[in-house]
């Protein structure tokens, strides 16, 4: 079991949009250690990015991390339920994503400076042309084949900000199995054309080799990568 990863929210999430939520991993692709990653939203549009230091047991380890990127950095006692920091505040862990929802494609005359959001990976070509996307509320999808052709989750969190500042630095963070966290490390290639590249591990361990894949972003919410797979970036919004 991962010692430090999932959805966490914060006191007060109201569960109508990303606003609120962080997407937390102990995990460098798919192998867990003591460096932590976070990528979160106070407004479900801006994507941040900030990293602690993990130090203790599994039960209860000690995390040093600023709670937002204005903010110093912590001391949080970490338990794999919640994070709760000296000063009272707590971030407490989803056993699934928010389900009295739809993960709605951004609209079409948005235009994006950069990459960031919550994505939705739709693991084949075939369904990239799709609409709203019922979305039952589970990491795994496996008696749920309408969703995905194959066993795992298909949130991917972006972020291509270090703090606040947006750069040319890409992370990731998503959800292929149920209780992992994995974080995956990519960067600008052409900012005019909007690409990207980030390295895939190639493992469940960690040990495989790497895949670059490249991506091209759209800026209206699509990334098309160069296997054929695409992205699209998904706000959520709760239920009529």
């Amino acid at each position: 079991m991962q010692p430090l990863g999932g959805l966490y929210v914060v006191e007060g999430y109201d569960g109508k949009s990303w606003a609120g939520t962080r997407f937390v991993t102990d995990a460098y692709g798919s192998v867990s250690g003591p460096n932590v990653t976070v990528i979160g939203s106070d407004d479900g549009q801006t994507f941040w990015s900030i990293h602690g230091h993990l130090t203790g047991g599994f039960s209860s380890a000690a995390l040093q991390l600023a709670p937002t990127p204005e903010d110093e950095a912590g001391t949080a006692r970490a338990h794999r339920s919640a994070i709760v920091w000296n000063d009272g505040r707590k971030w407490t862990r989803l056993e699934a994503p928010p389900s009295a929802g739809m993960l709605l494609p951004q609209a079409a005359g948005v235009s994006q400076e950069g990459l960031e959001g919550v994505f939705h990976d739709y693991q084949n070509l075939r369904d990239a042309g799709v609409g709203p996307i019922a979305y039952p509320g589970f990491w795994s999808y496996t008696n749920h084949p309408a969703y995905a052709p194959r066993r795992g989750g298909t949130l991917r969190a972006f972020s291509d900000r270090a703090g606040l500042k947006r750069g040319d630095e890409l992370t990731i963070i998503g959800c292929d199995e149920p209780g992992f966290f994995f974080m995956l490390k990519g960067r600008l290639v052409d900012r005019g054309a909007s690409r990207y590249e980030v390295d895939f591990f190639g493992s469940r361990t960690g040990d495989g080799p790497a895949t670059r894949l490249e991506g091209t972003y759209d800026r209206h919410g699509l990334l098309r990568w160069s296997d054929g797979n695409y992205y699209r970036r998904v706000d959520f919004v709760t239920a009529p």
